[in-house]
Order: structure tokens, then sequence, then C-alpha cells
């Protein structure tokens, strides 16, 4: 019995084929056939007769109604009749009852013989209206309650769910209950995590303190409180808001605040802004004080401008240009400017290599300096205590010349080892004498032996120095660090001692100081800024 629909999935020949291989097989290939069909139905009834008396036959037979029973014509016989030995399925093509009389009562069935819509029929003229012996009480199968075959459903919401092994669903409860396992001890095993973490974090920072407030070495201090704030923040990541941590990072960063010794200048008050007097920026080469005055070197007219640092409201001045007499000497561009304090006067070192001697506001005259000529190159002059020091970066030297008659007409002499100058910025002459690199780093001479300059307790690198500047009387080094924006102090030997900052370091340049009168001189961009010099830390 199927819809109607069976014609579209399999023809009539498929058909009878299938269902003359047994009902165990017809089954199964009708059910590959029709199982991804929708909306279609399809009903196969497969009945097996097993006589009590496996050696008598059996005879399917039609019951018919007491005293109608005729013979069947011959070409009523279905034309394919299989009987089934005992246990094998019988299968035929759908049998059609007889044509009951209009009116008539429907055809009985016998009690218990099988329905005539089941199986295939073996009519003659002979057929006997009683049962043949046997078959009183046949013995009926029904597919599926032996076999228990069960075919699970291709089509609706049943097709959705996957087929699951035993193994698999083993698996998935054993880490059904690891996760919930998980979920009850992961917690508490993290709650447990963090507060260890967080009492060793804050165990680590205080012992850290304690060794910092016990040291006197600044570099040592600064590494042990850094370490302290690194455990702080280790422990607020572990319980943030707790208020034994922020208790502790407050006094760890108030000795940080001291160390660093940062200092405000007041305001700064402005001497000069030479910005549209003097063409190109002015760098620490270019800048020296002295004798009252200020003066900027003019690189690309090769000239000097002075400034008076007495009269209020000063007037830059033209000092030195090229193409004039200094004594029977022509001068060139000026090159490099140094304060002679013993000679009261601006040296001046011109493109030639000549070195004239400028007495404000306008007395100049040329000095014999000897075997200039011999030099690897002319990067900066210095003065102190009557001698010329010139540094030459080509030549990895700076020359000492002592004083002579008329000038510097003396034997020159070596001052550093073997040393690389290549990136050298500036010196600062004298014994010590100093040298600043471009990277920030600083090398001392004393005797011309390299003594170590370690900028120790320091809270950051200098970068990009400009210029430096010894103070004897008051045991300072002051460094103009351009990149950081300050002014760091060091003692002789390097240790870091105090920064100065000011909002008005935007683009700081170089530094002068008059120890004497005690004020400290910044250049900032093309302005002149003064202020008391700080005391010593």
């Amino acid at each position: 019995m199927a819809s109607t629909s069976i014609d579209r999935v399999v023809d009539e020949d498929t058909l009878r084929s299938t269902m003359l291989r047994g009902g165990d097989d017809a089954l199964i290939e009708l059910f590959r056939i029709a199982r991804d069909q929708p909306e279609f139905s399809l009903v196969l009834l497969a009945c097996v007769v097993e006589p009590d008396d496996d050696s008598q036959a059996e005879t399917p037979f039609i019951p018919v109604p007491s005293g109608e029973l005729s013979a069947a014509p011959q070409d009523s016989i279905p034309p394919s009749v299989e009987v089934d030995t005992p246990g094998a399925s019988l299968a035929a093509p759908v049998f059609s009852p007889p044509a009951v009389a209009r009116g008539a009562d429907p055809m009985p069935i016998a009690q218990d013989a099988p329905s005539p819509a089941v199986g295939a029929m073996a009519m003659n003229d002979d057929v006997a209206l009683e049962s043949p012996s046997g078959l009183t009480q046949p013995k009926v199968r029904i597919k599926g309650s032996e076999a228990a075959v069960d075919y699970r459903r291709r089509s609706g919401l049943v097709s959705l769910i996957p087929s699951i092994s035993p193994i698999a669903v083993a698996i998935a409860l054993i880490l059904i209950i690891a996760g919930l396992l998980a979920w009850q001890i992961i917690p508490r095993a993290l709650e447990d995590s963090k507060e260890e973490q967080f009492q060793s974090s804050v165990q680590k920072a205080e012992a850290s303190l304690n060794a910092a407030l016990a040291t006197t070495d600044t570099a040592e201090k600064r590494d042990l409180l850094l370490e302290a704030q690194q455990g702080l923040e280790d422990a607020e990541l572990a319980k943030p808001g707790e208020v034994q941590v922020r208790d502790l990072n407050d006094r760890v960063s108030a000795e940080l605040s001291i160390l660093n010794a940062e200092l405000v200048l007041p305001d700064l008050e402005q001497v000069v802004d030479i910005s549209g007097r003097v063409a190109g920026p002015v760098s620490s080469k270019d800048l020296a004080i002295g004798g009252g005055g200020a003066y900027f070197l003019d690189r690309d007219q090769g000239r000097v401008i002075g400034v008076s640092l007495l009269a209020p409201d000063p007037e830059p001045f033209v000092l030195y240009q090229e193409g004039e007499l200094a004594g029977t000497e022509i001068t060139a561009k000026a090159h490099s400017i140094a304060w002679a304090e013993q000679l009261g006067s601006l040296l001046i070192m011109d493109e030639q290599q000549q070195l004239i001697a400028v007495r404000p506001p306008a007395s100049s005259q040329s000095l014999t300096l000897r075997d200039a000529n011999a030099w690897g190159s002319e990067d900066g002059i210095g003065h102190l205590d009557g001698s010329l020091y010139v540094l030459d970066r080509n030549g990895d030297q700076v020359w000492r010349y002592p004083a002579s008659e008329n000038g510097f007409d003396s034997e020159r002499e070596g001052l550093l080892p073997t040393f690389d100058l290549e990136n050298a910025v500036e010196m600062a002459a004298g014994d010590p004498l100093y040298l600043l690199f471009n990277d920030g780093s600083v090398v001392r001479f004393t005797g011309g032996v390299a003594q170590p300059f370690s900028q120790a307790g320091i809270d950051r690198p200098m970068s990009s120095p400009g210029s430096i500047t010894p103070l004897p009387a008051s045991n300072m080094v002051l460094v103009a660090d351009r990149g950081n924006a300050r002014i760091v102090v060091f003692s002789p030997d390097g240790s870091f001692k105090q920064q100065l900052v000011s909002p008005r370091f935007t683009d700081l340049r170089a530094i002068a100081v008059d120890e004497p009168a005690g004020l400290l001189y910044v250049l900032n961009g093309g302005a002149l800024y003064r202020t008391p010099l700080p005391a010593p830390p």
C-alpha cells in the first residue's frame, strides 16, 4: 500500500522485481527507495504462514460466501504465484478481490485465514471451502517481532539528530562532570593563587622599600625603589583597590620624588631675544658669557653679535664680522668663540684658523698660534687659567697651548690617550677635562687618564645634550639635556644630584654660568634668560 506518487519514485518492473525478492529484502529495498520522499507513505505487510506439520503443503485459498462458490476462470489467477516454504517470506503483486454484486453483502473473511490483500493467491476449479488440514491454527510471524529491525526516519526533526555512539556519550558525560568540578574548584584555586601572589608581592615591595631607605648609594636606592614599585603594581593586579598597596605606593613615590630632586626654576628673566638678528639657530658652541656681556655666533654670516648684560633692555650690536682688520690681518668668517677671563677678551677662531682677541666694544688683535695647520680639525675652543684648548675631533685629541708673549706661540700638548672623539659634542676645559658626547655620555680626564662619570642615580638617560659647564667653586657640573628639556646637576665624579626644569624650556639649547655673580644663563631658542643659580643640593 503506497501513496499514488509511487509511480514517480519507482517504475512497475522495478517494483515487481523488488516484491519478488521476498519480504525481508523487499522491505529494505523499498525503504531505501522511499526514505527521502516528502509527504509519502508506503506500507508493506508480509505474512508467512507456518503449518504445524512442516511436511504438509500449504495452499492459500480464498474464502467466499456459502453457496456462491464458483470456479474462477484461469485468466483471473494472478500471473505469478509463489508459495513460501516454512520460514520464507511471501511476496507477489497486489491482489484485487472478486467483485461483489451491487447491494449484496460484502464477502466475509474466514476467521483464521490470511487477508486476501496479503501475499499471492493460487486458485483452480477444485479449491475447497474449508481450510486445509494444519491451517486451523496458522502461525503468523509479523515482520519485526523477531528480527527487531529498526529503521530510523530520515526526514523531519529526527533526521537532524546525529547518531551518537556509546563511547561518545561516555566521553561527553566525563567532560560534563569535569566541567562541573572545574567550575567548583578552579575559582577557589584562582582566589587562593591571587591571595598568595598578593601577599608575596607586598612582602617583596616592603623589603625593597626598607632596603632603599637603608642605603646611601643613590643608584642602588633608585633600583630598590623601582623594584618596590613593580612589586606594588603586581599586587594591584592581584587585588585591585587594597588600602595597604595604596599606602605603600605613596611612600615609594615620595622617596622617588626626593631622589629625582626635581627643582622648578622660578620665572626666568628674559635678557634679550636675538631671533630676528642672528640667522639660523644658536647652539652651545655659539654662546659665550663674560666681561659683562653675552656673545652669539652668527654662522651663516660669519659674524659675532654682542649684548650687554649690565644695561636694562640691551640692544644687540655687531662685535665682529668678516673682512675687518685685526692688527695687520684681514679676518675671515668666525668659526668658534670662547671668553678668556685673564685676557678680558672674546677669543674668535676664524675659518682660516686665525685666532683673534676682541675686547668689547671694538678693539681687536690677531694672536700668534703655533702649528694650527697640523690639526685634523677645529671643532671648538676654550680658555682657562691662561691656556688655550682646542677640540680636534678628526685627530681624536684635545690640544692645550700655554700662553706666550704674543698669544700662544708655544709647543702644543695632547691631553688624551688614544680615544675616539667622532661623536664628541663639546668640551669643558680644565683639569679635570670633560667631554660631552651626543649619546648623553660624559668622559672625564684627569692627568690624561679617563675617569668614570657614572651618572648614577639619574631617573632617565640624557638625550641630545647641548653643553657642559663645570663649577669648581660650587663643586657641581651642569649639563643642558635638550632632549629631556632640563638642566642636570652632577657631582664632579658624575653622581646625579638634581635636575632643574622650567615651563620655559621649550627649545633648550645651551647654558652658561657667571659663578662669581651667582647667575645661570639659559639659551632657549633665540632668547637668552637668566635666573639665580640654585644652591648646591
